[in-house]
């Protein structure tokens, strides 16, 4: 197969992606596929910008270090240090807040109850702050797991910001875009449609593709936009290890209990076919990308794309196993490794109440599929998936013909058993009716019935992806938001002892008390939603 097969799936008429390998920081190969403006009909070229999203940690973790050097800051300083406004109870340093371990919730989840609606019209960088600055409550105790959380960096911007008496523009000019020579790179928090040679990103409607261009900051936690040919000087510069980064910013950070995190002080590090990478993938609405570096390899591979319905991630790792010549690895690109799917036979949601977590999977002998993501069995029984921050490891008993009684899922040093969700009837709603709110939170949650005597959850007018919520009964008083189609939405909530523990992804056990007095009446123009 050559690299140009790999993407045959993108029409010449469509947004699409720029791609390239690096080889002992030279480009051996680039490609660039479909369109930057589906309006306009401009082609992708390498030097069409694109927003790089989380592909902005890394870069930000430089600088940092080039500060460190500069007897600015150090790595090892607590986070209050610069940041004195945080009122979190065991603030974190900031090489905990680098590497994924602080323990301090995520921003979006927060945003979404406190302004609903609107926080996907605007969120500026200073509310964004304000928001964070005022939580008290942690997730886990800093060091001991790993949970990606974009907050993480837009605090470490404000103390590289505070450290250094520049804003972070100029920091990543001076001690990364300058010394790597990316010419067309920059910080950029503002739409980007103004900006020369800038792609859109698209979405996928029932119409075709749609140009989407959010107003949304997002500072240190992923504002660059950068072009294919920034990204190959990004490589190449990364190549010479500068400053000592692999050992100092790429090395295993383990957590306090001994064990191994995917996530080093700004790059992830996983293994492609035994062979070390560390990189970043970076998604934001609908812009989705990768790079890899394979420093004892001098390898590098790196994708820029305008749409996120095509999974580039694995892409990139296709493409260094083509240029390597070695056999696919099942848990990085199951693509290659067995390009036709196999049939699956069942589909069941799985939950855990405890972990406030469920998942929908797909299966059959030797595979299940999760989040439409394949995942084959490995040679030691289990299914494990290495995209991502974290390793994702399944153990399933028998040969999935059915549905199993029971799976454990494993991801990082977090292990939690999922059983299936409930049938039957669920409880009387009436008892967890009513308003719930947070001591740090300005707004509420609202539990309330429609006119068919459905629950209905809301913390705004409507959710980020598009409409209202009802909440689906997964067992006893656990309960999971779904949208109108039935699919199951991020938050999930545990009613108990007049209070609501909601859990978001990368926002677990967030304990909301019940507000006494009347349940809200739901709104009449609510727009009906499908029964499952």
């Amino acid at each position: 197969m050559t690299f140009a097969a790999l993407f045959a799936d993108i029409a010449p008429d469509a947004p699409g992606c720029a791609a390239a390998i690096v080889e002992d920081g030279a480009p051996v190969w680039q490609g660039c596929f479909g369109l930057a403006n589906t309006a306009t009909g401009a082609a992708i070229a390498p030097q069409t910008r694109f927003r790089i999203a989380s592909m902005t940690k890394p870069m930000v973790a430089m600088v940092l270090l080039a500060l460190a050097d500069a007897g600015r800051l150090a790595l090892s300083d607590c986070i209050t240090r610069w940041v004195p406004e945080l009122r979190a109870a065991e603030p974190p340093t900031m090489a905990q807040l680098l590497a994924m371990q602080s323990g301090l919730p995520e921003g979006s989840p927060l945003h979404w109850l406190v302004t609903g609606d609107s926080a996907r019209e605007g969120i500026g960088l200073d509310a964004v702050l304000a928001l964070q600055l005022a939580q008290r409550s942690r997730i886990f105790a800093p060091g001991s797991r790993t949970v990606y959380a974009n907050s993480n960096y837009l605090l470490l911007q404000l103390a590289a910001e505070r450290a250094a008496g520049a804003p972070l523009a100029t920091l990543l000019q001076t001690h990364v875009f300058s010394p790597a020579g990316m010419a067309d790179a920059r910080l950029h928090d503002a739409p980007t449609a103004a900006l020369a040679n800038m792609a859109l990103a698209h979405a996928v409607t029932p119409a075709g593709f749609s140009a989407v261009d959010p107003h949304l900051a997002y500072g240190a936690a992923g504002g660059i936009v950068a072009s294919l040919a920034d990204m190959i000087a990004w490589l190449r510069w990364l190549q010479t290890n500068p400053r000592d980064w692999q050992a100092r910013l790429g090395a295993n950070v383990p957590h306090s209990d001994g064990s191994p995190s995917g996530y080093a002080l700004g790059f992830m590090r996983q293994s492609l076919g035994g062979r070390l990478t560390l990189g970043h993938s970076g998604q934001i609405n609908q812009w989705a990308g990768e790079f890899l570096l394979a420093p004892d390899h001098g390898s590098a591979a790196v994708i820029l794309g305008n749409r996120s319905d095509i999974n580039w991630f694995e892409r990139a790792r296709e493409l260094l196993t083509l240029h390597w010549g070695i056999a696919p690895d099942p848990a990085m690109t199951p693509g290659l490794a067995s390009p036709s799917p196999p049939e699956l036979l069942w589909t069941a949601l799985y939950a855990s109440a405890e972990h406030g977590f469920s998942l929908d999977i797909s299966g059959c002998p030797g595979e299940i599929n999760v989040g439409g993501r394949r995942i084959p069995m490995q040679p030691d029984g289990r299914y494990r998936r290495n995209l991502g921050v974290e390793p994702i490891c399944f153990e399933i008993a028998g040969d999935l013909s059915f549905p199993p009684a029971s799976i454990v899922r494993q991801e990082g040093n977090i292990r939690m058993e999922l059983l299936p969700a409930a049938s039957g009837i669920p409880p009387d709603p009436a008892v967890i009716l009513g308003l719930y709110r947070h001591p740090d939170l300005p707004g509420c949650l609202q539990i309330g019935l429609d006119g068919e005597g459905r629950l209905r959850l809301r913390a705004g007018p409507i959710w980020p992806a598009g409409d209202w919520l009802q909440l689906r009964w997964l067992g006893e008083r656990f309960y999971a938001a779904a949208d109108k189609a039935g699919c199951v939405q991020d938050p999930h909530l545990r009613f108990e002892d007049g209070a609501v523990i909601v859990s978001f992804q990368r926002l677990p056990g967030l304990r909301l008390a019940r507000d006494p007095g009347p349940a809200p009446a739901w709104p009449a123009d609510a727009p009906a939603l499908i029964r499952r």
